[in-house]
């Protein structure tokens, strides 16, 4: 069938501050607090998930004679089950009700008046909150003061292409699939399966984006010729060609109200510089083609080019070879180069395309579209 119409188209670590207070127990009592005050550091450092220690303070009188706790909480993921209570570092264990006293928590994360906190991070992020933990005797003095520091990562999102015609296991999802919720430079790294189809490719696609506002998105297909990982450069504004549902795109422009092109925003240079230091055969190329690649590198490129520009995504393409030409594994490998690269760079500030242009004279420039099996 024709298709109808084109279309326009928190954590680095979180830190917790825990205040315990010594007083009496009995409901009123005048006792006076007392002159000095203990301060209690607690570092979760226990895996992945944790955050940075933090150093041990001395100890400090804090209001009211109550008690300070420094704590570092695990760290939050956008999109994944986020759990901590805050009882575990009351060292007194007694009995109090919490609430957020000033400042904010991750969007998403939620505190009980047991000192439990859960939800989802819904935006990568750094936010501290003040947390109070009121104890029976209701005085100052009975309280548990915690300084919360939550930090959600942000993340990279890389998508493969699911099966099509000659291609019943994409190599492009095979390669991508293992890095799901890998930690790579400070970075979550979250992958996507991208179906062959014109109707579903952007929209699934853009759900994930929407979703998880990544720092850096890299769409990723495979196609036929060559000896090694293609990087794209040029989107182009044309499309052609019948998907795995039959559903034939009219050739012609994706958007006839955008520009005939858009240009990706990976530093191609640097990574073309990774990967050969690393033995990685590599291709530049200004074609990714006609078919979905290029229809979903265009949707991508258009998307980042409409949104804040203070949000300084890097976005791009890439193309990777059959199976025999390079195993998914080894792929899988060269990934981790490009991201850990491309994680270094935007950390730092460096600017797409940066320095090491001369790579581009050490490899092959391919300006002929990609080759597919049932094309």
């Amino acid at each position: 069938m024709l298709r109808r119409t084109p279309i326009g188209v928190l954590a680095v670590a979180g830190l917790l501050n825990a205040a315990a207070c010594s007083s009496s127990t009995e409901t009123g009592s005048d006792r006076e607090p007392p002159r000095s005050a203990h301060r209690q550091s607690d570092a979760d450092t226990s895996g992945p998930e944790s955050g940075p220690e933090k150093s041990v303070e001395a100890p400090r009188q804090a209001l009211e004679g109550s008690l300070v706790i420094d704590v570092n909480g695990p760290l939050g993921r956008v999109d994944r089950d986020y759990a901590f209570d805050i009882r575990k570092r009351d060292t007194t264990a007694r009995t109090r009700l919490y609430h957020v006293a000033s400042g904010q928590l991750p969007p998403g994360i939620v505190l009980t008046e047991d000192g439990s906190l859960s939800g989802k991070p819904t935006t990568p992020g750094h936010h501290e909150a003040i947390v109070h933990g009121e104890g029976e005797c209701g005085a100052a003095t009975c309280r548990l003061e915690v300084h919360l520091d939550i930090s959600v990562p942000e993340v990279i999102l890389l998508s493969g292409f699911g099966p099509f015609d000659g291609v019943p296991v994409n190599p492009s999802w095979q390669a991508v699939e293992p890095l799901d919720g890998v930690m790579i430079g400070g970075y979550d790294v979250r992958v996507i399966q991208v179906p062959v189809i014109w109707d579903e490719a952007l929209p699934r696609y853009f759900e994930a984006y929407d979703r998880l506002r990544p720092a850096i998105a890299i769409a990723s297909g495979v196609a036929r010729g060559g000896t090694g990982i293609r990087i794209e450069t040029t989107a182009r504004n044309y499309a052609a060609g019948t998907d795995i549902a039959g559903a034939s795109w009219a050739t012609g422009p994706i958007d006839p109200s955008a520009p005939s092109t858009y240009d990706s925003t990976l530093p191609v240079d640097r990574l073309i510089d990774v990967l050969g230091n690393a033995s990685h055969a590599t291709m530049l190329s200004d074609n990714a083609g006609d078919y979905l690649c290029n229809f979903l590198f265009f949707g991508l490129m258009r998307k980042v080019a409409a949104e804040d520009s203070g949000r300084r995504v890097i976005a791009g393409f890439v193309h990777v070879p059959p199976a025999d030409v390079i195993s998914p594994a080894e792929t899988t490998e060269a990934w981790k180069l490009m991201l850990s690269r491309l994680a270094e760079d935007r950390s730092q500030g460096v600017a797409a395309n940066g320095p090491a242009r001369v790579a581009r004279a050490r490899i092959p420039v391919v300006h002929e579209a990609p080759r597919y099996w049932a094309r």
